[in-house]
């Protein structure tokens, strides 16, 4: 290879080029975990939990579902419910 075969090669993009410009654009969701853990919640700021999740929901499902107060999944957009939409 010559010196300028060696540097195309090098600046080539690869698959994994576009994994990591795929994940460098994916919302990260951190669990904030305050001093009442009823009260915990998921943001897009890293508090240091060391635990990442790519939505809100899964961040809520991961770190707070035994939540009994339901804190966590009431901050979400579009919280879940109990009840059915009754969509047919």
């Amino acid at each position: 290879l010559t010196t300028a075969s060696a540097a195309t090669l090098r600046s080539a993009p690869t698959a994994n080029d576009a994994n990591v410009e795929r994940d460098l654009q994916t919302t990260l969701y951190y669990p904030k975990f305050t001093g009442d853990w009823a009260t915990g919640y998921c943001s897009t700021h890293n508090y240091g939990s060391g635990q990442s999740y790519t939505s809100e929901l899964a961040c809520c499902k991961g770190s707070f579902a035994g939540q009994t107060s339901g804190f966590c999944f009431s901050k979400l957009a579009s919280p879940p419910t109990s009840s059915p939409t009754g969509s047919d």
